[in-house]
């Protein structure tokens, strides 16, 4: 509600690799995990983390990349005109 106020413009995710969870997922686990989400939205926003720890998550860039382009994703950076996602929508924050 605070950054919404003060007019500044962030977003959410809507897709979770799950690679911030306890699970020690393998790389084709955090490729299936975006993949089964990336279809349920015209615009998705994939949370995934760059750290020394992630392994799983460096070697599932590659694999998840090829499966995205051979569904006829578009991987675009995050701009001005990113379609908002955020999980409290402004509708909703405006109390």
């Amino acid at each position: 509600k605070y950054l919404n106020d003060q007019g500044i413009r962030y977003l959410d995710w809507n897709v979770a690799s799950g690679d911030a969870t306890s699970v020690a997922y393998s790389s084709d686990d955090l490729v299936e995990n975006v993949m089964s989400d990336v279809v349920k939205y015209k615009t998705s926003v994939v949370l995934m983390h760059d750290a020394d720890n992630k392994n799983a998550t460096v070697e599932a860039l590659p694999k998840l990349i090829e499966q995205l382009q051979g569904i006829g994703a578009l991987i675009l950076p995050v701009s001005e005109d990113t379609e908002m996602i955020q999980h409290v929508t402004i509708a909703n924050n405006k109390e």
